[in-house]
């Protein structure tokens, strides 16, 4: 008897002792202070974000922004088999998630999601900063991560020149990017709908979220003409589809119109969960011919033509910021010689009403064209690219999935504006 529980002591003890080699099997991971563009105007365009880098295996790397909130989705992993390096993310669109896949011999050749280093190996920078402190991905992301290893996935093969025929892409019908207003800051037209969702919160909860009072105090400034919600237009547009219905709350005896849920859609999207690409030109700082034609190039084949999605830019390469949104595009490709190639790009750009919308319709488009020259190695493939004299666009950016930030109202959330039309009767035109 006591022999055996020695036995059993000795080996509990030697368990014990093991138990470091049991961890060092699990996924390690490292932290970044990495400085980011963003799209919002009311942001400094250059953030401090902190990026974490997790080894889930020796050949998948777990990629994923670490927020206090714990509710950022904004995380993509890396895969390396044999002569293969597939980059994986999810996208929303209409409440459905979607997964997409590049796959590229090397990691210049992929379209990161996020403006962060994909191979921090090859990094050479003092902007980015280890940190000492280590952060799981948050639970929404774990969930995401176990979506991208179980889930069928949107592959997209490389990038190439098409030569010498011109190249067309459009997002199909029903991703066209949706009219809304812009909601100007100068008259502070928005405090209409925000009355309106103030008034419902409070039947519901019977406490006034006060998200004009908190508008009031961050975007009243109204100095610029040019500042306003057109980035929050562009992100409900791409997210949501129009609402055109009219909904009669009993409670407050007020009826909610689709303007005022095109606000609310507007002020709850200020802010998202976005790709980006290029750097965004801000007083001084910045590239006057940033984005890269080659990211251009890219990232519009890969969104519009592959992923069916559209494509907001930032139409002036200064420190004015006027988000549009592309829905098409043509390549007119010219061989100057073997690896040289002159590209007119034409756009289909989307731009927001100056007045309030009441009807689901189309945003009104117009022509916006480029040109630049790309080229390429021998197996075709573009390696570089140059802005031809004349204008160019900032930055291109593609909002993901909803996502709160500092500067969006934190007196409103977008699963209230979800709220009322979920669980109001809309009411007929004829009843009003």
């Amino acid at each position: 008897m006591f022999r055996d529980l020695f036995l059993a002591m000795t080996f509990l003890f030697i368990v014990m002792l093991s138990g470091p080699s049991v961890s060092a099997s699990s996924p390690t991971n490292q932290c970044y202070s990495i400085p980011v563009a963003t799209p919002f105007k009311k942001l400094n365009p250059i953030q401090n974000e902190t990026w974490c880098y997790r080894e889930h295996s020796e050949s998948t790397t777990h990629i994923y922004r670490h927020t206090r909130n714990q509710e950022s989705r904004a995380a993509f992993v890396i895969e390396k088999n044999q002569n293969k390096i597939s980059l994986i993310h999810l996208y929303e669109r209409e409440s459905e998630n979607k997964i997409a896949m590049q796959e590229a011999s090397s990691f210049d050749e992929l379209v990161p999601p996020y403006p962060v280093p994909v191979d921090l190996k090859n990094i050479k920078t003092s902007k980015i900063i280890k940190l000492s402190k280590h952060f799981p991905p948050s639970k929404i992301q774990q969930d995401d991560f176990d979506t991208i290893a179980t889930k069928n996935r949107d592959k997209v093969h490389g990038f190439e020149v098409e030569i010498p025929k011109s190249e067309k892409a459009s997002v199909s019908a029903d991703k066209m990017p949706q009219d809304g207003y812009w909601w100007p800051e100068r008259g502070m037209s928005i405090l209409d709908p925000l009355r309106i969702y103030d008034r419902y919160v409070k039947g519901v909860t019977g406490e006034d979220p006060k998200s004009r009072e908190w508008e009031k105090a961050h975007h009243s400034d109204g100095s610029l003409g040019w500042t306003g919600h057109c980035n929050g237009w562009v992100v409900a547009s791409i997210l949501y589809r129009f609402n055109e219905k009219t909904y009669y709350d009993k409670k407050t005896n007020t009826y909610i119109k689709p303007h005022h849920i095109d606000g609310m859609r507007a002020e709850t999207s200020y802010c998202a969960n976005y790709a980006f690409y290029g750097r965004r030109y801000y007083e001084g700082v910045g590239e006057l011919k940033d984005i890269n034609p080659v990211l251009f190039h890219k990232t519009l084949q890969y969104y519009i033509k592959h992923l069916n999605s559209p494509v907001a830019f930032d139409e002036f390469n200064n420190e004015i910021v006027n988000n549009l949104i592309i829905s098409g595009y043509e390549f007119e490709v010219e061989q100057k010689d073997a690896r040289k190639f002159q590209v007119t790009a034409k756009l289909r750009a989307h731009t927001y009403s100056e007045y309030f919308v009441h009807k689901a319709r189309v945003a009104k488009s117009s022509i916006y064209q480029y040109k630049y020259n790309l080229f390429t190695d021998e197996e075709g493939k573009i390696i570089d690219g140059h802005w031809k004299i004349g204008k160019n666009p900032d930055f291109l950016w593609v909002p993901l999935s909803q996502e709160k930030c500092p500067g969006e109202n934190q007196n409103m959330h977008h699963d209230w504006v979800d709220h009322i039309i979920e669980n109001l009767e809309p009411v007929s035109h004829k009843s009003l």
